[in-house]
């Protein structure tokens, strides 16, 4: 394989890793595609919950949709995407022309304080996504390459993310795909009392961009939860929330207005703390598949597994 086309694909696999990182600012051209994508969900509201009688009920969200983080009170989030091993097939329309094995892994830390209901200051210590690429035939290439908001200070107001001064290109960017609060904050949650066993829908749009932090378009496919029980976890009541994935697809979209698709299957548990209304602990694992199309006719597919972990500690201020 010659050193130009190694460096394209080198670019494009950068591009694809940014997918799953706070890194939105790179300038290639990538089309992601997998296989059809099932019918767009017809509802953009979370679905009511199946209840089940007899046991007691709780709420995973404040009635006034609030915050339960208290004023003073900070958080250590941590979040990894690992993408591990991933195989890579280079196709020139129907013809195979070259292959290999790619890992990808995203990685970020922040520590968040609580300054009113609505407003948090949060900063982001690492945001990095690490790449290893190795072609067949050829030498591997690794590739760190750190978030344009990576060490900066920034403020969440309802969701809306600024920073002091004044941005550059890559940072406007980077936030305006950054999502701010924690996991998406009560999205993912009925407002509504639940109770081991109810189960809810929610668009799959929500979980993406939770998972990734970063904006999704043209998603379809499913995801259920279900209250498993209640339990204790770092000193707080939570109820433990299995969730499932089936063929959640979605689209972001570059700079240049190049699209990137891609399509996931898992399973995992969401922690949910009930005294604070917030996410301590997640995990998912599954499948993943990233398809592009680049505007020099190659078609690049990765296909392997994905593991996300997530965790949040919480401490209050005296």
């Amino acid at each position: 394989m010659s050193a130009k086309l190694s460096h394209h694909l080198t670019s494009s696999l950068l591009v694809c890793g940014l997918i799953c990182s706070l890194v939105t600012g790179c300038d290639d051209l990538l089309n992601v595609e997998a296989d059809p994508p099932k019918s767009e969900m017809a509802s953009e509201s979370e679905s009511k919950p199946k209840r089940r009688s007899g046991r007691p009920t709780y709420r995973l969200v404040a009635e006034d949709g609030a915050s339960g983080l208290p004023r003073g009170a900070t958080t250590l989030d941590e979040r990894l995407v690992e993408m591990d091993r991933l195989f890579l097939k280079v196709m020139s329309g129907d013809e195979v022309t070259g292959g290999g094995k790619v890992s990808i892994t995203y990685k970020d830390s922040r520590k968040v304080d609580v300054i009113s209901a609505n407003i948090q200051r949060i900063q982001l210590d690492q945001a990095v996504v690490a790449y290893n690429m190795a072609m067949t035939g050829q030498d591997p290439i690794e590739t760190v390459e750190p978030s344009p908001l990576q060490g900066q200070v920034l403020t969440a107001d309802r969701g809306e993310v600024s920073m002091p001064g004044v941005p550059t290109v890559e940072q406007k960017k980077a936030l305006a795909e950054y999502q701010g609060l924690w996991l998406g904050g009560n999205d993912l949650f009925p407002n509504y009392e639940v109770k081991s066993g109810d189960s809810w829908q929610v668009k799959p749009k929500l979980l993406l961009e939770a998972i990734f932090d970063s904006e999704f378009q043209k998603v379809s496919g499913k995801v259920d939860l279900i209250v498993k029980r209640r339990m204790n976890l770092d000193g707080h009541e939570c109820a433990e929330i299995s969730i499932s994935l089936e063929r959640c697809k979605g689209v972001t979209t570059s700079t240049d207005g190049s699209e990137t698709e891609l399509e996931m299957h898992g399973y995992g548990t969401l922690y949910r703390a009930i005294d604070i209304f917030h996410v301590l602990k997640a995990d998912l694992s599954g499948d993943v598949v990233l398809t592009m199309d680049r505007s020099d006719g190659l078609t690049m597919r990765n296909s392997g597994g994905f593991e996300f972990t997530a965790t949040s500690s919480v401490s209050r201020s005296e």
